[in-house]
């Protein structure tokens, strides 16, 4: 259920703003950019928000599967343009994959169907902004 006031977004590459209506519109309505590579070194920012909510689902996938790499994929959330992280741990960390080895699991909160792609349902609420980025430490 939303509350009256609330509204509902989707934020992805495609979508950053989560703008209504303008999911999949890039590539002439086709998935013109559904995914992004993150070098060796680098950060992106995968959610920038500047209001008050909560975020209710969380999936991500990625491309290479090496438990090393897998390990130096980190996910930081910053709360009202704080300058450190209030969570800041590794990717699969973050979905219940604790040891760099993705396996298929299911609960409540977490879940990794097949272990291809990871969701989390663990409510994030942020009062005035929230900054989701994702840094690769890894050398690929």
């Amino acid at each position: 259920m939303t509350l009256p006031l609330a509204g509902v977004r989707s934020i992805s590459f495609e979508n950053p703003s989560g703008a209504r209506g303008s999911g999949g519109v890039s590539g002439g309505g086709r998935k013109g950019n559904p995914s992004k590579i993150v070098p060796p070194g680098a950060s992106i920012d995968l959610a920038v928000i500047r209001a008050s909510g909560t975020i209710r689902h969380f999936w991500a996938t990625v491309d290479h599967w090496s438990p090393k790499v897998l390990r130096a994929l980190r996910l930081e959330i910053f709360y009202d343009d704080l300058e450190f992280p209030s969570v800041s741990v590794p990717l699969l960390d973050f979905f219940g994959q604790v040891h760099g080895r993705p396996c298929e699991h299911y609960s409540a909160l977490l879940s990794s169907p097949e272990a291809r792609g990871f969701n989390s349902y663990i409510p994030i609420p942020f009062q005035l902004a929230v900054r989701v980025s994702l840094t690769n430490d890894s050398k690929h």
